[in-house]
Order: structure tokens, then C-alpha cells, then sequence
């Protein structure tokens, strides 16, 4: 392998950067694949454009806020650096509260403008790009729209706008765009009460066309209405599309590649659990369909088409409230569906487009409860990001720990399934993949797993809490228990031990050797009973060093019944050595009960973090109140400040919601057990549990959260026990369990994760990527010949072009560009791609295609 050339970056892309205040670092991956970017209060509307001129596609998000205090309002503006990573935030002010948001370059200087609809008599505005990530004034551009979409009405590639009248007459009228940033506003057709307008080009002749959802009052609609453009903002009636039942909404993609929109609608039909559906339609061409595919239990706000696996057939993607589901197109108006993937509370906006330069499209999702912007980068297999194991999934509902089980250096998996009382173990590869899955019984509704040897044989053993009832409440609530599964050592494990009671319903649960004995021990958290009799406690546990446990003396926390709001109970637990005796401590969250209006007749009671001083023989201290939140949840314990003794992190809950988001707050010791807390530290919406890692590699330990909105927040550690502000990744839905470690050794902590999903693990990306080396060769048979090469790594690569070398220079072989295989997860892979009419004599090279546009040639290849 000889590498040639890699050209520089272009000097007006250095300068773009240099511009807006940005640094080339900022180039660089995401720590962790599925960025989030946070976004400001009750967002929606997403529009995508480009307002820097950089090339790239940004986003604006409408934020809402209450909508009706009359107040001001905001935008807020994320500029895309064009690798699938996006800046922080900037707000924009606003005149009023926009409750959506469009985005396109309407008066035709090549740079995104803003196009705002405001609650107040339906309000619509433009706000002119300026180039440079800002807006000109406000310039009114309608009023009484209920909704706007983008459109071209009489293709003159100048956007167009289709506007819903809000009246009680509804309807709907066609902005023409000028070109100029003005619109002529044609004659407003009035069917009816209408809602959900969709423009698209229903009959093949390049012009968008609408679709209404017609309303009749007392009446279920049942049918859409197709009205056909003439191309200057008139329309004509062509009859209607035949539903059956009630519909809700409608989309349109051209979802079999035939160049014609076809339509997807959303209906209603009850059966006592989920009572929607989706119905395909094809389009004819001349503005009817054929009725397609239907998908029951389902719904969709959005639908993106595309050939999503480069195998030469139309796929689609569908965005409901909560998930995607990408299908793939089997060639016949077909399709297969594949795994799903929760993206967050009610989707309030979408958007589609090659993020990161590999060719293929990535989706932008904003969850209205997230209040964030979650990128998903489209992979080779049709999906989007890292791969996600789907039989580990919604049944797992228990607990998630890792460890060498089969002691052959690698991490291996342990989960609990709740719902079958069994733990499946899954061998780790080394390389960030599990092998296939062994379930071994483990005991009624197992909650939480730890790892430890707990006979003393140098074998790693289960320990797990179970709970002893399923999802329904039995009455009355057993006491939970321990149990172990001591370990072979190969990855197997025995019948659990005989169950030790706890209390009822555990809440957590903490091992380590808390008497000093060299045996670990077990604290269980409990928390009531269905009738709230059961004081809330914690159950200590002495082991015995051969798998086995006395029986459990109960530890007081000093939970608190207010009834009829309910009990203070334990969250979270963790032992450390808090005041330098040596013997080990332990530490305990406690919820609160938030108030969440602030008054009236449901108090708040503060969380609180209490500590009870080891004694020595398993006895320990009353407990001390040491840190108070508004509602506590997971706690940590380690040395944030590097001063040699231990502190504690923990998770504020809040109410899980984004009007009392709660946070993170440290407890920084002294070393004699005297801590100070910290301001509450900004981690996102609801953070549950806090864990604490070097995640970053820079030898300073950084706090980890999961969030009760779907996403991981890292707060980097800035050394003397601060941090910085969070950095966010999206975990396919609000994570079940989540663990740090280094799945694929290369020394980076790595996360693997159980969500609603599944399992999947986000590789650590901290690193520079190995330097890029491909292996090439060509066999030749007549002046035909396939050339085969073989990548190493795929970090920061769009794709390859096969370059011939002539007497006159280079030339590209392949006609379109080859997209890498691997961007999304950064291995290397192997390509083979037939060379026609080639002459033979001539050398081969690879071209490898990066993020920021730059190349580099490979080769020659050798001749086979």
C-alpha cells in the first residue's frame, strides 16, 4: 500500500469556521454516537436549511413556551458543522410565541430564512437570513393560518407556502413565492371544515397538489379530499381517497421509487388498546391510488423515503409520536419492517437530509417532552446508528451488570428478566458484540444484579434481588429476597441459593465488603407495602463467604409517611469511606415529594442524602442528613476533587418533567465525613441515576446520567471537583439499565445499554481515529476485471472512488460515489466493485472521500 495524496481543506471552509467562532476541533465525532442538542421550553416545528453559507444544514425549533402569556418568545438556532454534529443552541428572539417553524431560502440569495406562524389570529412572519446564523426583522406574511407547509405550486423551484386557513370555514390558499421573499396569495378554497392539508405532487406533472382531511360537524371522516393544482394558485376538484376509517392525518413520499408521491394515512379504530393505524397508498399518477399495505397498532406523524441499504429498491422510514421504524422495500410494493427505535415523549417535528456526508440520509427527530433535537445517523443495513440487539428488550425490566464471567479478559453481560424469572448471560467478543444468549433461572421477578465472588473460588457470582410478584400489584406484597448464582467460571452458573427475605418491593440494591471481614456483603433498599404499612428501610446483609447470608438486620433511614401524598423511601445506595477509619460507610438517597404547584395542600418534602458511619462488625451509626434535594434519586460515591477522600454524587428527579427538571449535586467531603453540596449541576430532564467515570479520557472523572427524557448526559470533569456544562446522546428510548465499560479494549469507557429498545452499546469515540489503510487489489478478465480492497478503520469517510491512472492524468471509473459501509460504527470492511473496459496496462487506485471533503489515493492495486 503506498498512500499518494490528501488534498487541504479548502481555504474559504477554514475561513467559514474562523467566522462564526469556531474552532477545527469542533470537527472532530461526537464522544458517542446519537448526538442531543437541548432546545428551549414546549418545543415545535423543526426546519432545516442552510443560514451560514458554510454548505451545511442547520436547524430552527420553534419554542412554544405556555403559547398564551402574550409575552415574547424564541427560536432556537443549531448551525450543523456538516459530520452529523451540531453547535449548541443560540436563541433568537421573537415577537410572539411561534407554535411551528419553516425553513428555505425564499428570496433566492442562497441563504435559509425563517418563516414563523404565532398563535395569536394564526400570524405568519418571515424573518430573513442574514448569512450568518442571523435573522432581519420580522416581516408579516399572512394571517389566519392554522398551519403552513413548504411547497411548489407551479415549479419554478422558488419555495412556495400552503397555508390552512383558521376560520370555521377552514380551507386552505397557495402562497406563490416571488422569488423575492414576498408571495402572491391565490384564491382560498373553502371545501369545508378541513384540517391536516398535505401538498405533494399527486398526479406526476411536477406541480404539488393538496390532500385535505374534510370535516363534516357530528359526522367521522372517513375519506380525504385530492384537489389538483393548475400551477398558479388554483386548484380543481378530483374526487376523494376512500378510507374507511376514521382518519387522523395524512403524509406523502414516494415510498415505491416510481417518482410518484404516494400517500400515508393515519386512521382510527378502536379495539381497546392501541387504536391506530397506518394504510399505504400508491399513487396512480393521475391523482387516485391503489390501496397498499396496512400496519395495525401503529402511527405516524412523517414519512421518509429513500434507498436506505444501496440495494438499488426504494425503502421508507415511518416517524410516529414515540418511534421509528425504518421498512425495506422487497421490489413489489412490499415490505419488510425492521427493529423499531423509541425516540422520546410526542414527536413534535422531523427532518431528513445527509447530516454527516456519507451519502446516506439521517434522521433529526425533536420529542416535545425531550425538548431536544436527537440526531440518528443512517447506517449501511437501512437503520439508523449503532446496531441494536432487539431480543433483549421489553422484557428485560430488571437489572444490568457486566464482568469477566468466563475469565477470558473480556466483559460479558448479565440482565435480568423480570418477567420469566430467569438471568441471561451474554459472552462479550472483545470487540464491542455478545455471543449468543444462556438463560439460567434465578428466583420470582428478579429487579437487581451485582457481581462479586461471593465463596471465595476466583469465580465471579450473581448476586440478585427479587421481588417475588411481576407487574400486578398481588395483595398482599410479599417480602422481596436475595439470592446468588455461584459461577463456574466459564460463563455458567448454578440454581440460586435459598432465598434470604428483605423487605417488600426493592428499590435498590449495593455489594461490598461493609464489616471488614473480606467477604462481601449486601444492602437491599426496600420500600412499603400496598397498603404504605411497612416503614421503608434498608436490609443489611453479612455474607457468610460461601455463597450464603445471615438473615437481614434492618437499617433505619429515617423514612417518613405523609399520608395521603405517601412515603420518603430509599432510592439509592452506596458505601464509602466517608471520615478515613477505615471501616466503610454507608450512603443513602432519599425521594422527596415534590410540590408540584408550589402550594395548596401538597407540601413539599425535601429528598435528602443520608449517611450511616460504619462501626465496625457490620454495626453501624444512626443516620445524619448530609445533603437535602427536591427529590432524590441514584447516588455515587468517589473522589471528585482528588484530595484522597471519598464524596458523593447525586441525582435530583425532580418531578421528570421539563417545569421541575431536577439535577445533579455533589457533596464534596473534607475527609471527616463534613461535606459541602454543590449548586444543583444541569443534567436534563428527570436524571435518575448518576454514575461516575472518566469518560473523556483526560484523566479527570465525569459524571454520567441517564434522563428521564431519553438520553445520556456526561458532565465533563474540570478537576477540584467542578464540571462542566452536559453533553448529550440519545439511548434509543429512556434507558432500563445502563453500565460503563470498555467492551472493544481499547482502553476507552464504552456504555452499553438496555432501553425500550434494546440492548446496544455506544462506542467510546474519544480517541483519534487510527489513520486510514487500505489494501487493494484488481483480477482482470479480458479488459473486465473486480476490484476487492479492504479498509482498516472508516472514521470520518463519506465513501471511495475507483480512480484509473492515465497518461493525461486521472480519471474516476465509478460513476456515483461508493459509500463506506462502516461510518457509522468506525470498523474497517471489504468492498469489491466490477471495473468494464479497462485498460489493463493502466494502474488502479482507491480514492477515500472524507467528512470534510478532503481525499486521499490508496494503491496501486495489485494485479491477481
Amino acid at each position: 500500500m503506498t498512500r499518494i495524496h490528501r488534498s487541504r481543506v479548502p481555504i474559504l471552509f477554514v475561513c467559514a469556521w474562523a467566522l462564526f467562532g469556531l474552532t477545527l476541533p469542533a470537527l472532530a465525532g461526537p464522544l458517542f454516537p446519537n448526538p442531543v442538542y437541548t432546545v428551549g421550553y414546549n418545543p415545535w416545528g423543526l426546519g432545516m436549511a442552510d443560514f451560514n453559507q458554510d454548505g451545511f444544514q442547520d436547524f430552527v425549533v420553534a419554542n412554544v413556551g405556555n403559547g398564551y402569556d402574550g409575552q415574547t418568545g424564541d427560536v432556537s438556532i443549531l448551525m450543523g458543522h456538516g459530520d452529523g454534529t451540531f453547535s449548541d443552541e443560540t436563541r433568537i428572539p421573537t415577537t410572539q410565541h411561534a407554535f411551528d417553524a419553516l425553513a428555505a431560502d425564499v428570496d433566492g440569495d442562497g441563504v435559509g430564512d425563517l418563516i414563523l406562524t404565532y398563535y395569536a389570529g394564526g400570524r405568519a412572519v418571515l424573518m430573513r437570513g442574514l448569512g450568518n446564523g442571523t435573522f432581519g426583522p420580522e416581516i408579516d406574511i399572512a394571517t389566519g393560518a392554522y398551519r403552513l407547509r413548504l411547497a411548489d405550486f407551479n415549479d419554478d423551484s422558488v419555495p412556495d407556502l400552503l397555508q390552512e386557513i383558521d376560520s370555521a370555514a377552514g380551507g386552505f390558499v397557495a402562497l406563490l413565492g416571488n422569488g423575492d421573499g414576498t408571495f402572491t396569495h391565490g384564491a382560498a378554497v373553502v371545501p369545508g371544515q378541513s384540517y391536516n392539508a398535505v401538498a405533494a405532487d399527486l398526479n406526476g406533472d411536477g406541480r404539488d397538489d393538496v390532500l385535505i382531511v374534510p370535516y363534516v360537524p357530528g359526522e367521522d371522516p372517513h375519506q380525504l379530499l385530492v384537489f389538483l393544482g393548475a400551477g398558479n394558485g388554483s386548484f380543481t376538484p378530483a374526487g376523494s381517497l376512500e378510507v374507511g376509517d376514521y382518519v387522523l392525518s395524512a403524509t406523502a413520499a414516494d415510498v415505491d421509487g416510481d417518482g410518484l408521491e404516494d400517500i400515508q394515512v393515519l386512521t382510527y379504530h378502536y379495539r381497546g388498546g392501541n387504536n391506530e393505524d397506518v394504510t399505504l397508498f400508491f399513487s396512480n399518477g393521475n391523482g387516485t391510488f391503489t390501496l397498499g399495505p396496512k400496519q395495525e397498532e401503529a402511527d405516524s406523524i412523517a414519512i421518509v423515503a429513500s434507498d436506505r441499504n444501496g440495494d438499488g429498491i426504494q425503502d421508507y422510514v415511518r416517524i410516529g409520536s414515540y418511534q421509528v421504524t425504518p421498512y425495506l422495500g422487497n421490489g413489489d410494493r412490499t415490505y419488510t419492517e425492521q427493529p423499531y427505535f423509541w425516540v422520546g415523549s410526542n414527536v413534535g417535528g422531523s427532518q431528513a437530509a445527509d447530516l454527516d456526508g456519507d451519502g446516506r440520509l439521517d434522521l433529526a427527530i425533536m420529542p416535545n417532552g425531550s425538548e431536544a433535537v436527537f440526531i440518528f445517523a443512517g447506517n449501511a443495513a437501512g437503520g439508523f446508528g449503532p446496531s441494536v440487539d432487539t431480543t433483549v428488550r421489553d422484557s428485560y425490566l430488571g437489572g444490568l451488570v457486566t464482568d469477566d464471567f468466563n475469565g477470558d479478559g473480556d466483559l460479558d453481560m448479565a440482565a435480568a428478566v423480570l418477567d420469566q424469572d430467569q438471568v441471561a448471560i451474554k459472552l462479550g467478543n472483545g470487540d464491542g458484540t455478545f455471543g449468543a444468549e444462556t438463560r439460567f433461572p434465578a428466583g420470582v421477578g428478579p429487579v437487581f444484579l451485582a457481581s462479586a465472588d461471593m465463596n471465595g473460588d476466583g469465580f465471579k457470582d450473581l448476586v440478585v434481588s427479587l421481588r417475588n410478584w411481576h407487574f400486578d400489584y398481588p395483595d398482599p406484597i410479599p417480602p422481596g429476597s436475595l439470592v446468588v448464582l455461584l459461577g463456574h467460571g466459564d460463563g455458567t452458573f448454578q440454581p440460586p441459593s435459598a432465598p434470604v427475605n428483605s423487605g417488600p418491593s426493592p428499590t435498590a440494591m449495593h455489594v461490598a465488603d461493609l464489616d471488614g471481614d473480606g467477604t462481601p456483603d449486601v444492602l437491599i433498599a426496600n420500600f412499603t407495602d400496598l397498603l404504605g404499612v411497612a416503614q421503608p428501610d434498608v436490609s443489611y446483609f453479612h455474607g457468610h463467604g460461601d455463597g450464603t447470608f445471615a438473615p437481614d438486620v434492618r437499617l433505619i433511614v429515617g423514612a417518613e409517611d405523609h399520608y395521603p401524598y405517601g412515603w420518603t423511601h430509599p432510592m439509592g445506595l452506596a458505601s464509602g469511606d466517608f471520615d478515613g477509619d477505615g471501616t466503610r460507610d454507608i450512603v443513602v438517597s432519599l425521594s422527596g415529594i415534590p410540590n408540584p404547584g408550589g402550594g395548596g395542600p401538597n407540601p413539599a418534602v425535601a429528598g435528602t442524602v443520608r449517611v450511616l458511619r460504619g462501626l465496625g462488625g457490620g454495626a453501624f451509626a444512626p443516620f445524619v442528613t448530609v445533603g437535602e434535594t427536591e427529590s432524590s434519586a441514584g447516588v455515587a460515591v468517589s473522589d471528585l476533587d482528588g484530595d484522597g477522600s471519598d464524596d458523593i454524587a447525586v441525582a435530583d428527579a425532580g418531578l421528570y418533567i421539563s417545569t421541575n427538571r431536577g439535577g445533579l449535586y455533589t457533596l464534596l467531603n473534607d475527609g471527616s465525613g463534613s461535606f459541602t453540596q454543590s449548586a444543583l449541576l444541569r443534567a436534563g430532564i428527570g436524571p435518575f441515576d448518576v454514575q461516575v467515570a472518566d469518560m473523556t479520557g483526560d484523566g479527570v472523572s465525569d459524571l454520567v446520567s441517564s434522563v428521564n427524557a431519553g438520553y445520556l448526559a456526561i458532565l465533563p470533569g474540570l478537576g477540584g471537583g467542578t464540571f462542566g456544562e452536559p453533553i448529550t446522546f440519545g439511548l434509543f428510548g429512556a434507558p432500563v439499565a445502563l453500565v460503563v465499560g470498555d467492551f472493544d479494549i481499547d482502553g476507552l469507557r464504552d456504555l452499553l445499554v438496555i432501553s425500550s429498545s434494546g440492548s446496544f452499546i455506544l462506542h467510546n469515540q474519544t480517541q483519534a481515529p487510527p489513520p486510514l489503510e487500505i489494501d487493494a487489489s484488481v483480477a482482470f478478465t479480458g479488459k473486465s476485471g473486480v476490484m476487492t480492497w479492504t479498509t482498516n478503520a472508516e472514521s470520518n469517510l463519506v465513501g471511495f472512488n475507483i480512480v484509473e491512472q492515465t497518461p493525461h492524468g486521472t480519471k474516476q471509473v465509478n460513476t456515483a460515489l461508493i459509500p463506506c459501509a462502516q461510518c457509522v460504527t468506525g470498523v474497517g470492511d471489504t468492498y469489491r466493485f466490477f471495473v468494464p473496459r479497462h485498460r489493463s496496462g493502466r494502474s488502479l487506485f482507491i480514492q477515500a472521500v472524507y467528512t470534510d471533503r478532503t481525499t486521499e489515493l490508496f494503491g496501486p492495486a495489485r494485479r491477481e
